[in-house]
């Protein structure tokens, strides 16, 4: 059965309790500024892109999503579509191509509900890829929207995002050209080396890539599901 709102934060603030980290740390970590949760404890009424992005930091599922449940205010701002992000794992039918940021790519697509100007415009503007694939279920599914930042301050320091679900471009494969990208939740590699990661499948049924060099690493942002 779908959550209430109030169930939903009152679910996420517990999680921070057992976390046993700061509040201030998990907004940071997940929506780039320090009072996301500060404005939850204060009873201000969340962004829906907030709440997704706290229960991603938080590995809280949240089932709701049903038109009704909760209302927040939408918006008709549009954003680059790169194209496909790949919640794969195999090779073949699974890989993703993404355009670059550099392109003057002429698809695009809404943004999520609830972001202001600023949020649109900040660390390089805010681009979605569609997901493709069924890795990243239960948390993404097939023909989800995912946001990432193309100059995200987290992009080049990938060990600050283990444990984080990010656009991963794997090394060698032309890089945001013509690269394979791949939505996964990003491990430390089995070898140790400092430069190779573990991208896990949240879904027991795909196969996590293990000692993976990477080319390039995005957290997600924003996740916009699909109707």
């Amino acid at each position: 059965m779908p959550c209430s709102l109030q169930h939903i934060i009152t679910g996420l603030l517990e999680s921070v309790e057992k976390s046993g980290r700061s509040d201030r740390e998990i907004s940071l970590a997940a929506v780039g500024h320090e009072s996301a949760i500060r404005s939850l404890r204060r009873g201000h009424d969340p962004r829906l892109s907030t709440l997704l992005a706290l229960s991603q930091e938080l590995e809280f599922s949240i089932e709701f999503l049903t038109k009704g449940d909760i209302v927040l205010p939408d918006t008709c701002e549009e954003v680059p579509l790169l194209g496909e992000i790949a919640a794969g794992g195999s090779d073949g039918h699974d890989d993703g191509q993404v355009m670059t940021y550099a392109q003057n790519n002429r698809e695009s697509t809404i943004a999520p509900v609830g972001l202001n100007a600023d949020d649109l415009s900040c660390h390089g503007a805010l681009a979605a890829m569609r997901v493709r694939g069924e890795s990243m279920q239960p948390m993404y599914q097939d023909g989800d929207y995912v946001y990432v930042y193309g100059k995200d301050p987290l992009r080049y320091t990938p060990d600050r995002l283990i444990g984080r679900d990010c656009a991963i471009v794997i090394d060698g494969q032309g890089g945001m050209d013509d690269g394979a990208i791949y939505l996964k939740r990003l491990r430390r590699a089995d070898n140790g080396e400092r430069d190779m990661f573990n991208l896990e499948s949240l879904n027991p049924h795909f196969p996590t890539m293990t000692n993976i060099a990477v080319h390039n690493v995005m957290p997600v942002r924003h996740v916009r599901r699909s109707f």
